[in-house]
């Protein structure tokens, strides 16, 4: 059986730049992105999403 993980890292100068960065990374996932990374002056972002198989 496999185990899914998601690492996030979420930085931003507001609330309003870290709610952006979710809505973002919320929409790579959605569509079928294991990882990505976006940066501008007010905020990043940095992901990656991945399986282990659990010894049963």
């Amino acid at each position: 059986m496999k185990k899914t993980h998601a690492t996030v890292n979420i930085s931003g100068q507001s609330m309003e730049d870290i709610l952006l960065a979710l809505d973002q990374v919320h929409a790579k996932v959605t569509g079928g992105y294991l990882c990505g990374s976006d940066r501008n002056e007010s905020g990043s972002y940095l992901f990656e999403i991945y399986e282990d198989d659990l010894l049963v």
